[in-house]
């Protein structure tokens, strides 16, 4: 922090810019990664859709349970591992079955609403950013069994919310694991399910 005060102090000497001034500053004072939020951040686009529509005809079609527009839940659903800031969507769908993810999808389609997939929510690159708002489906709270498991071919049909930890659970005995890396099992545990 001394040799960044020191750098910042024959900066200002060198440079009388205020740009310059203001960057070094906000280096020395807020760290790394402010700096590169306030640099290279995916800008928030205009809402897209009829999201009153997606809202009053998701909960006609499916229980409360599986609907949620809590400002924590939403707020969860948008915030992921990289620099990025949290972009929420405006409503989160946990189905519980491809039939489920399917009306949902049609009501979204017929709403021009976006729809951000989310598993366990590990998103390095901020996928799981909800740019324009719109409709998050977690499939980490009721959809995350392993179908089937052919240890001949070893491979396995898992759905789309299962972690590794849940994947070796089942495989234990069969001589497979599925090693990758353990961060992405810990996400959901936090998120509180």
């Amino acid at each position: 922090m001394f040799l960044l005060l020191i750098t910042s102090r024959i900066a200002i000497r060198l440079f009388s810019s205020n740009k310059i001034l203001f960057f070094i500053k906000k280096l020395a004072f807020d760290g790394f990664y402010p700096l590169l939020n306030q640099m290279y951040s995916a800008p928030r686009l205009a809402r897209r859709g009829n999201l009153k529509e997606l809202a009053i005809r998701m909960s006609a079609a499916f229980d409360a349970s599986q609907l949620s527009r809590n400002p924590s839940v939403l707020l969860s659903h948008g915030t992921h591992e990289s620099f990025h800031p949290p972009m929420p969507p405006d409503l989160v769908f946990f189905p519980k079955s491809t039939h489920d993810i399917s009306e949902a999808m049609r009501i979204a389609k017929s709403c021009d609403c976006p729809v951000i997939p989310f598993g366990v929510g590990t998103s390095l690159e901020g996928h799981i950013a909800a740019l324009q708002g719109g409709l998050c489906v977690d499939f980490g709270k009721h959809m995350h069994r392993v179908l089937q498991v052919n240890v001949n071919d070893m491979d396995c049909k898992v759905q789309a919310g299962c972690t590794r930890i849940e994947l070796n659970n089942v495989l234990k005995g069969s001589g497979l694991f599925f090693p990758t890396d353990p961060g992405m099992c810990l996400v959901r545990f936090v998120l509180n399910y």
